[in-house]
């Protein structure tokens, strides 16, 4: 008698087969989410740049040395032109530049060589926060000026205004409060609020040795009342430990951005 065939029903099922690699897969899937988010979490970690921290960056060699390594552009020095230009730039965790940008110009080239002497020949000992290594966010302004052989006869003669204002110091100012503090006291302009209009002021100053801040300018601004708002809250309203130099507390030249948002 000739063997039967086997009935669909009686092959061996390969449902376990089946569930356990679905298992699997749905394994994997979820361990492959969880990296993901991991990773995403240490990217959004690793990339935040900071404007106030425990520890400032330090510029190696000071300004004076940086100020130093200036070519001055043969059209200035031929057109007679000195001025200062304020770079904003970022520190990364690493000690180095990037992110330059212009926040002050002077023309005839000055604008050029401030960002290449900052992008090129800029090393500092990078920022700290909660003890690690961050990115910050600063500005640094370099002065051009002409020696006395480069300059006309009726411009030698002329007394130029000593500056007396440090801008990298070995203690800068610290804000007391820190940025969020100071932004509690914001008042959003009424004419702003109305208009939707949000955006960031950048602001220079000059923290006293009595941790005051004086002398502010507006370096970039947003219009509709922010200007003076943000202005009002740096001369009003922030409060700094003073910077020290040599142990000496010292006048210091630095900006900070107020970010106005109405979500």
């Amino acid at each position: 008698m000739a063997p039967q065939e086997p009935f669909v029903d009686d092959l061996p099922s390969n449902r376990p087969f089946s569930a356990i690699i679905g298992l699997i897969a749905a394994l994997l899937l979820g361990s492959l989410f969880l990296l993901i988010s991991i990773w995403n979490s240490g990217s959004e970690h690793e990339f935040e740049v900071y404007e106030i921290v425990e520890q400032d960056p330090e510029l190696i060699g000071g300004l004076s040395g940086l100020q130093a390594k200036i070519k001055y552009p043969e059209i200035a020095r031929k057109s007679h032109v000195e001025g200062r230009v304020i770079v904003r730039l970022t520190v990364d965790k690493n000690g180095n530049v990037r992110d330059t940008e212009v926040l002050r110009g002077a023309g005839a080239g000055l604008d050029e060589e401030a960002t290449r002497v900052i992008s090129e020949h800029a090393e500092f000992i990078p920022g700290y926060q909660d003890g690690k290594p961050v990115a910050v966010k600063l500005s640094i302004p370099i002065e051009f000026k002409l020696d006395d052989e480069s300059k006309p006869l009726s411009d030698q003669s002329q007394s130029s205004e000593k500056q007396n204002d440090y801008v990298i110091v070995e203690q800068m100012p610290e804000l007391i409060g820190g940025v969020s503090g100071l932004h509690t006291k914001m008042k959003y302009p009424e004419i702003a609020r109305k208009a939707n209009v949000e955006g960031s002021v950048v602001v220079q100053f000059v923290v006293d040795e009595n941790g005051n801040a004086r002398d502010p300018e507006i370096l970039r601004g947003a219009g509709a009342g922010l200007d003076e708002e943000a202005t009002r809250m740096i001369v009003e309203e922030a409060k700094f430990i003073p910077g020290r130099q040599s142990g000496r507390i010292v006048p210091v030249r630095m900006s900070l951005m107020i970010v106005f948002n109405l979500r």
